[in-house]
């Protein structure tokens, strides 16, 4: 499916490293899961090993491991290429030496309506961050929760 610029809601990027260097197939169901469900439609994906150097070496589908290439295939969606060359390098600057990493570039089909409605209504997204883990638990458990 080509993407339509007037109609695309909002789309967010996700770094997951794997600190060990190793790419696996868990992540990869999970991601199928929620694009299949219609949380989410994948725009882009890339995968990045970097060496103890920490010279980044960019890997093709074809190249990853069987396990994950296996488990992206039920992945639904076209890679349309959102990311560029540049975009890979300051990504795969966040990552440490001796580390992989998989970059996800999603459509949030889950609030497309709602901000749909709030740009029909004169209003516009100004601002939509996810609160990293590890905050959300220490709020939680700082209210006794």
């Amino acid at each position: 499916m080509a993407l339509d610029s007037s109609d695309i809601g909002p789309v967010q990027y996700a770094v997951i490293a794997f600190p060990d260097g190793k790419l696996t197939g868990d992540v990869a169901p999970a991601l199928a899961e929620v694009v299949q469900s219609g949380a989410v439609r994948i725009i882009d994906l890339a995968f990045v090993q970097c060496d103890d150097d920490g010279t980044p070496r960019y890997l093709e589908l074809d190249t990853i491991p069987a396990d994950l290439a296996a488990a992206l295939e039920r992945v639904d969606g076209e890679v349309h290429g959102l990311l560029s060359e540049d975009d890979l390098k300051d990504l795969a600057m966040s990552l440490p030496p001796g580390s992989a990493g998989l970059f996800v570039v999603w459509e949030a089909l889950w609030s497309k309506r709602l901000v749909g409605a709030m740009r029909e209504s004169g209003g516009e997204l100004v601002a939509m961050e996810l609160i990293p883990h590890d905050v959300v638990v220490a709020a939680v458990d700082a209210l006794g929760g």
